[in-house]
């Protein structure tokens, strides 16, 4: 596959209500070079039948004998990621089509940052909207808002491999 530009890392446990359209929705990325790394969290519905049904060989699928805990599994997601940027997406999350390709190129024209995100639609289990968030988008009200708590919407985060050889991961204590 060449020099992959974006890993994307998706953990899931008991996700069969919403993976498959996930998936697509990577999959179908503007962005064609990617990978997309699922760690199955210890699933016991059909998880894995349903992504082992796609063929596409950016599709890298690790299962978890056992539930660990969404940042273990995000852990092991960044131990496999090949990509010059990581990206996060969520087992029953939807990104748009040029979601990926819209952050790279802002990554690329932008080496002084180290990540970034967006906010987000969020909608009911018939995709009927029913709140845009209102995340902070400038600099300067991030970092007051990370005062209070964290103001990133994690299935809309990409960012560069180098925090990652810097050492930044997930808290594992966290559950």
């Amino acid at each position: 596959m060449g020099n992959i530009k974006v890993s994307v890392i998706m953990p899931c446990f008991n996700a069969e209500n919403y993976i498959v359209e996930a998936i697509k929705s990577i999959l179908s990325q503007k962005l064609r070079n990617l990978e997309l790394i699922i760690i199955d969290d210890g699933s016991t519905d059909k998880t894995e039948r349903l992504v082992r049904a796609f063929s596409d060989k950016r599709i890298r699928y690790l299962c978890l004998e056992k539930n660990r805990g969404n940042y273990v599994a995000r852990n092991m997601g960044l131990d496999l990621a090949q990509g010059k940027y990581i990206a996060m997406a969520d087992a029953d999350d939807i990104s748009l089509p040029d979601r990926i390709q819209t952050q790279y190129d802002y990554l690329e024209a932008n080496p002084n940052i180290a990540a970034v995100g967006s906010r987000m639609e969020i909608v009911d289990q018939d995709g009927k909207s029913i709140h845009m968030t209102d995340e902070p988008l400038e600099y300067d009200e991030i970092k007051i808002a990370f005062l209070r708590d964290n103001c990133l919407a994690q299935p809309t985060l990409m960012f560069r491999r180098s925090l990652l050889e810097a050492g930044y991961r997930y808290d594992e204590s966290f559950r």
